[in-house]
């Protein structure tokens, strides 16, 4: 494996002196007390009071029971304590995104247990929870402030879109499992719902530039300001430039690209308890290089067609919410996407959606707490057939009705819980669907919460399932029908099926977390989904898709919080996932997904104005894809020398020059590896 050129300069032997230097660090905490740890804390009131810039560790700083209290509100509908959820949930807060040295949403998702990340090449990922993992994993629903960004046209989310100024997430809810009532069709496997900060919260000036051996160059700029005391606003743009990777032989493979984005947001506090939240974005590039493997005439032929597709687009959403009482309260949210996109080989998708929401929340008398719902979601795109796929109809338009009911039950005060729902759903794929879920919990104490639940969430063909046309390969006719080549080639196409039906799932989940010691938690959930109606198509005879298979998957998922210093604080988790395909199912069903993942990150401040994180994430062999186990090792330094300037030095994958995590041959000509890097940068804020 060849290293390239920049990252090389690095060397093997600075990198074992930096392990080194973490690792007695390290040793340091386990021996004895770091001399680090006691010149931070006999800094005393002053050294806090000096430190008053916006991230100053804030959450970092708080205790491991206050931590375990952070309001989520994916699961109930409205705000609700994390420790008291009944669900497998995992919460990427701000100061996570700060310290990981994440560049990407995408890459911000591998510090959630159980989730399996991986990166195709420069801009592509295969992200999910609990199997099915592909380049359009179709059973995780992401949102980001309420906007839907699963794509309906392959189903699955187009991670490299979804790019946003990491600055201004508040936090990132990951619930791994259903959430289908609340959220509909799609969440099947789990729901990522992405919420950023108030305008309120991100006032002033922000200023972030580097560069690095694959950041090749970013930045950003934000400015947030305000109307009156009720009225407050930001405005912001940002860019990267990303360099290609590599395939295993150390050729550069054509996938470097940029991307520029900007948006603004408008917080407006009425009167009467009223809140009006208005915010959009655009987003643009012409150079998002890709290699698309492409079938040509000829007995089982394909080329590699390397060109750079391009994206565009952008969204306006706003969100009404007034508090009626202290009982009830209601929120209206509606928004308008629009984007075009033309990638895999001239493949052109323009697609306008429209998405109505209206959620009403009241108390019930004094044991009963309901969340109801209606919407309305509407979407209309226009294809052109490209090299290796196209659409028939070439346009289609498609609407989707629905509401739900959630009623969250006090069995016993501060004890036992229930929560029952169901989403009632009309699509124009399908038809009527119904995803109800039942939820029961256990707080035997303010330290214990024991959860269970079972959930039926479906999840509804795709455009290309429905109405696609994929040219796979050519054959000669003669060598098919067991003669010599005649020279004359048939199409191998697999074809979108109208009469295809959704996918359906009965997923039974159990849960226990426990704050062990002051120090130290424990959350662990173990998960059983047995699926039907998997839309697939055979292995042995190209066609159509249909609903084919069926399958089995269990595991376990745990994760832990240590705090043994104030200043110190570890994290980790491990993630156990087996399937089962019943016997005589000629079907191919892309499970995809390794048997353990473990993690384990450190984020320790050494000194008022010095953070040091670092994160190991070892992922099992995938034997669906023939990859390997790997171990990767991430290691940065923030400096803050004023409280207006921050600097960062980050060392991502410090263990191997390069390594492979997953490719897809039906969309990309070529594996890549992702290579060992490094960037630098600088945050202002003003």
């Amino acid at each position: 494996m060849r290293i390239q050129a920049d990252a090389g300069d690095m060397g093997s032997s600075a990198i074992q002196n930096v392990i080194s230097i973490l690792a007695l660090m390290l040793l340091g905490f386990f021996g004895g007390r770091s001399p680090f740890l006691a010149a931070a804390e006999t800094a005393g009131p002053q050294a806090t009071a000096e430190s008053d810039r916006p991230e100053a560790s804030e959450l970092l700083n708080l205790s491991l029971e206050d931590l375990m209290n952070i309001e989520v509100t994916s699961v109930a509908g409205v705000e609700q304590s994390w420790f008291t959820t009944p669900a497998a949930m995992y919460v990427i807060t701000a100061e996570d995104i700060r310290r990981s040295g994440h560049r990407s949403i995408a890459e911000l998702l591998r510090m959630v247990p159980g989730l399996a990340v991986s990166q195709m090449d420069s801009r592509h990922w295969a992200i999910t929870v609990r199997g099915f993992n592909t380049i359009f994993a179709n059973k995780l629903l992401v949102l980001i402030d309420g906007r839907i960004v699963y794509d309906p046209i392959f189903a699955g989310t187009l991670w490299d879109l979804q790019d946003l100024l990491l600055e201004d997430i508040e936090r990132i809810e990951v619930i791994r499992g259903p959430g289908a009532t609340l959220w509909g069709a799609n969440a099947v496997n789990g729901v990522i719902n992405i919420t950023t900060k108030s305008a309120r919260d991100s006032q002033g000036g922000y200023w972030l530039g580097g560069a690095g051996t694959e950041e090749r160059g970013f930045g950003a700029v934000r400015y947030g300001g305000k109307v009156n005391d009720q009225a407050h606003y930001r405005v912001w743009t940002k860019y990267f430039n990303r360099d290609n990777f590599q395939d295993p032989s150390g050729a550069d493979r054509p996938d470097d690209w940029d991307f520029s984005h900007g948006g603004f947001r408008l917080d407006i506090e009425g009167q009467n308890d009223t809140a009006l939240m208005l915010q959009g974005d655009m987003f643009y590039s012409d150079r998002m290089g890709e290699g698309t493997r492409v079938a040509v005439p000829g007995h089982l032929t394909w080329i590699g067609v390397d060109r750079d597709g391009r994206s565009a687009g952008g969204n306006v959403l706003f969100r009404l919410r007034q508090d009626n009482s202290a009982t009830s309260d209601w929120t209206l949210q509606g928004y308008y996407n629009f984007g075009k996109t033309v990638a895999f080989a001239g493949l052109g998708v323009q697609r306008h959606t429209v998405d109505l929401d209206f959620r009403y929340h009241f108390r019930w008398g004094d044991f009963q707490e309901i969340v109801t719902g209606l919407a309305w979601h509407h979407t209309r795109d226009h294809t052109e057939a490209g090299a290796f796929a196209g659409f028939d109809p070439a346009i289609r338009t498609a609407d989707t009705f629905s509401g739900f009911v959630q009623d969250t039950l006090t069995i016993a005060p501060d004890a036992l819980f229930a929560m029952l729902g169901s989403k009632f759903e009309h699509n124009d794929y399908t038809g009527f669907e119904i995803q109800p879920s039942a939820r029961l919990w256990w707080t035997p104490n303010p330290r214990q919460t024991i959860w269970t639940s079972v959930s039926r969430p479906v999840r509804t063909p795709s455009r290309a399932e429905s109405d696609g046309d994929l040219t796979l390969a050519y054959v000669d006719v003669g060598l098919v029908s067991g003669g010599g080549p005649l020279g004359v080639y048939w199409p191998v196409k697999l074809q979108g099926n109208s009469d295809v039906e959704s996918e359906e799932l009965t997923a039974y989940e159990l849960g226990y977390r426990v704050q062990l010691t002051n120090e130290l938690s424990l959350d662990t959930a173990a998960f059983y989904n047995d699926y039907r109606k998997l839309i697939t198509f055979s292995a042995d005879e190209f066609g159509s898709f249909d609903n084919l298979a069926s399958a089995k998957t269990y595991g376990l998922e745990t994760a832990f919080t240590w705090r043994p210093y104030e200043q110190w604080k570890v994290v980790g988790s491990h993630s156990f996932f087996r399937y089962d395909i019943p016997q005589g199912h000629t079907v191919d069903v892309e499970l995809s997904t390794p048997r353990n993942l473990f993690q384990v990150r450190s984020y320790l401040n050494l000194a008022q104005n010095l953070d040091v994180n670092a994160a190991t994430y070892y992922t099992d062999n995938n034997p669906d894809d023939d990859a390997p186990a790997y171990l990767r090792f991430d290691l940065g330094v923030t400096w803050r020398p004023t409280k207006n300037l921050e600097l960062s030095l980050v060392g991502q994958n410090l263990l191997d020059d390069s390594h492979y995590e997953m490719t897809n041959p039906l969309f990309l000509s070529a594996p890549t590896e992702v290579p060992r890097s490094m960037y630098g940068q600088l945050v202002y804020r003003f």
